[in-house]
């Protein structure tokens, strides 16, 4: 009977170790995501040179030019991409042309990275938390107002967008704009997981590729299909149609 009681006190303890070192490697991955996820802000005093903030660091964030009595627009990239896309680039001073705004570029880019379009679609969950506590880390210091956010989020960006509405806890993103939101892993899910209408006050989509690279479902409260939502003029291939979603903003 001893010898049974040490064999089972041996093996739980292996399995504590093992549970242990496992939870270990979870955490360090979520916060080496974290660092992964970078945020650069532009307004009009720097419009061409994005002024890095940091969750967690406020006086980073009182150093910086962020004005809390102006909205703030987010930009997200989708699968590849990084925050010096051209689309960024152009959508950043097309905003700050129209508007006394705070732009916030998100590099996700480092999860978004792979040759491998499911690794980096199941990254996206990841991102949109990371990306919310970011939110909630501005609004704590009170220098966002949520009734002013935007979120324009392209592909995978849209859905990174989605589960970063479902995931702030300081109050209610207003306005998500996504641009032919990624389909492929994500159609077939529910409103738990991809881009729903419940993740933000107001969700506006652009279909440009359905059924192929983007969305077919009608996830938003407004959702445009663009000459038919699948093939556009002038594109052979799918790639082409979606990138059109872009042009939206410009």
């Amino acid at each position: 009977m001893k010898l049974i009681f040490k064999i089972l006190l041996l093996f739980v303890e292996a399995f504590l170790i093992t549970s242990t070192e496992h939870e270990g490697k979870f955490l360090f991955r979520r916060q080496q995501q974290q660092r992964d996820v970078k945020f650069f802000l532009y307004t009009r005093e720097n419009a061409y040179t994005g002024q890095e903030l940091i969750y967690g660091d406020e006086n980073l964030l009182y150093k910086s030019n962020i004005n809390p009595s102006v909205p703030t627009r987010f930009l997200l990239h989708g699968w590849n991409g990084d925050m010096d896309t051209p689309f960024n680039e152009q959508v950043t001073i097309e905003f700050l042309m129209k508007d006394d705004v705070n732009v916030i570029r998100v590099d996700w880019s480092e999860l978004a990275r792979s040759v491998n379009y499911l690794v980096a679609a199941n990254r996206v969950p990841d991102a949109g938390l990371i990306l919310a506590k970011f939110i909630d880390f501005l609004h704590f210091y009170n220098a966002i107002d949520f009734n002013t956010i935007k979120i324009v989020g392209f592909s995978l960006g849209a859905q990174v967008a989605g589960f970063t509405g479902k995931n702030v806890q300081r109050g209610k993103i207003h306005t998500i704009i996504a641009l032919d939101p990624a389909g492929p892993s994500f159609a077939h899910r529910n409103a738990d997981g991809r881009l729903d209408s419940t993740d933000a006050v107001y969700v506006e989509v652009i279909h440009t590729n359905m059924g192929m690279t983007g969305m077919t479902k009608m996830i938003g409260h407004a959702d445009f299909i663009a000459n038919s939502g699948t093939m556009q003029p002038g594109c052979l291939l799918a790639p082409c149609s979606h990138q059109r979603a872009r042009r939206v903003l410009y």
